[in-house]
């Protein structure tokens, strides 16, 4: 229907002032898609009648998973027929956020088949949300997401999408490698991401330093962030050209230090690193000056126990043992094509459960050489 014919003066409030608006964007598609005209029109109700027209929740997804669609329904299914079923898809994001333009086209093109067209990225979780689409349209969507390698994300209760920053591919102050740590963890969680069997969700996030860009203290329930075990790097000749530049570093640096453990006497400045809590705050105001120490990065039993049990399953590949695949033979992606060791029975539906690229297993426990396989058949 064309702008002209729909009229939405209380949405038009939000279009004013000098930050972008989602009305506008929603408009932009409403020429285009029917869904988008009638998703404005069931809104400008709404604020009308201050009341939510939207019945969320009912079981609704994709055949083999728990998780990753949020179903919603409109209660005035009669008057705005395009979105009488405006689900929500939520797909898994790579590590750090890193796209290649094709690859964002592509899932620009998929979602324009068969959603809205209207995407948020990225959810607070750091999923793609895809914004609006029916039930017969959710299996084609996500045979299509999957064979352009993107998976669904969590929902639900839940291991919900694991997310990281940047970490050591763009930033300075990383002192672990966050990528590689999400991609870990999400590998090893499919089955507790994918079908949910907890009480409640759970989230994991991973910032590389103190600053915690991905705010993982307050959006998360297991918060890793790096930090560093030695002193702060500390450049004195970079220290006095900030304060020959200007900066009142007793006031802005040694005041505002948390725990009070830097001291500036005009020429030369010293830190307490005992008492140092790692805020970061002196860093971030003196980035040329001061720097996080060297000493930095996971260490410990994790690592050593990863090691112990990828060097068992290789044994048991070359062996000829397979990779001891717990799924059922008709979930196994590789037992489509009968290349999976751990499965002897004819596949009964495609897969749902596995990527052969992933071989992560996990210890039982962080000192045992027990293992347990994923989820995810290698």
């Amino acid at each position: 229907m064309a702008d002209s014919e729909r009229s939405t003066p209380l949405l038009d409030e939000l279009k004013k002032g000098p930050w972008p608006s989602f009305v506008t964007q929603i408009e932009e598609m409403a020429g285009e898609k029917e869904e988008c005209d009638q998703l404005l029109r069931l809104l400008e109700r709404s604020y009308e009648e201050k009341i939510g027209h939207w019945k969320h929740g009912g079981i609704v997804g994709v055949m083999g998973y728990g998780g990753g669609v949020i179903g919603r329904y409109s209660d005035l299914q009669e008057d705005y027929p395009a979105i009488a079923h405006f689900h929500t898809l939520r797909v898994n994001q790579p590590s750090g956020w890193f796209y290649t333009s094709d690859a964002l086209r592509t899932i620009c093109d998929i979602w324009d088949r068969h959603g809205s067209g209207l995407t948020n990225m990225h959810g607070s979780t750091g999923d793609i949300i895809l914004l609006g689409t029916t039930t017969d349209e959710l299996e084609p969507t996500f045979e299509e997401l999957t064979a352009n390698d993107f998976d669904l994300g969590g929902s639900g209760s839940n291991v919900r999408t694991p997310s990281a920053c940047v970490g050591p591919a763009r930033c300075e102050w990383a002192c672990y490698d966050t990528l590689d740590a999400c991609h870990d963890i999400t590998m090893t969680f499919q089955d507790e991401l994918h079908r949910p069997f907890f009480p409640y969700k759970f989230k994991f996030k991973f910032s590389g330093c103190p600053n915690d860009c991905v705010a993982s203290i307050a959006r998360s329930d297991m918060s890793i962030i790096g930090t560093w075990r030695d002193d702060i790097r500390i450049d004195q000749d970079e220290v006095r050209a900030a304060a020959e530049a200007g900066m009142n570093i007793e006031r802005d640096i040694c005041g505002n230090c948390p725990t009070k453990c830097i001291e500036w006497d005009g020429n030369e400045m010293t830190i307490d690193n005992s008492n140092c809590v790692k805020c970061m705050h002196c860093i971030n105001a003196m980035p040329k000056a001061l720097r996080p120490g060297v000493d930095t990065g996971g260490r410990g039993q994790h690592a050593a126990g990863f090691r112990r049990v990828d060097e068992r399953l290789k044994r048991r590949q070359l062996a000829g043992q397979g990779t001891g695949c717990v799924q059922p033979a008709g979930n196994c992606q590789d037992a489509r094509s009968r290349e999976c060791s751990g499965h002897s029975g004819a596949p009964v539906q495609p897969a749902r459960c596995c990527l052969r690229r992933n071989t992560a297993i996990r210890p039982t426990t962080a000192d045992s050489a027990s293992i347990r396989p994923n989820p995810m058949c290698g």
